[in-house]
């Protein structure tokens, strides 16, 4: 609350990442639903009752306005969204990952969303691939990202 006193946590997307020192919370902040480059990060200790530091990813953005002057172009972007555009992406980030000094590599997606680049005010669809490859035991992430 002393960053944001309009923060309201329902706006926002929470992922975490266990690290040596305790859990990354990055709280994404969303456009009707659609998550942002825009946001807080927490570091916890391991159970998260304690709070070490909160980085302030807002970059001056004034969530109020940006609901409503953003809203009616995101929808308008997403109905461009259709099921034979998400199945060619899909083709064409398991066709790309994994390229590079890889044996003979299992792919697999495994998410898929909606990001909007506040900054750049751009809506991309991201294609995250798990890629194994059996000989070393290697696991890999790799994101496909296209704008829409």
């Amino acid at each position: 609350m002393n960053l944001n006193v309009d923060f309201n946590p329902d706006d926002y997307i929470i992922e975490s990442a266990i690290n040596d020192n305790g859990i990354i919370y990055d709280y994404y902040y969303t456009v009707n639903g659609i998550k942002t480059n825009i946001g807080y990060t927490v570091f916890t200790n391991y159970d998260s009752t304690k709070i070490f530091r909160i980085v302030d990813n807002m970059n001056g953005i004034n969530t109020k306005s940006l609901s409503n002057t953003n809203t009616n172009g995101i929808q308008a972007k997403s109905k461009r969204l259709t099921s034979d555009l998400v199945n060619s992406m899909k083709e064409k980030a398991l066709e790309i990952s994994g390229e590079i000094n890889y044996n003979t590599p299992t792919k697999t997606i495994i998410d898929e969303y909606k990001y909007y680049d506040i900054l750049e005010n751009k809506l991309y669809y991201n294609i995250v691939v798990e890629i194994v490859d059996p000989i070393p035991n290697t696991k890999t992430i790799e994101y496909y990202m296209e704008e829409i």
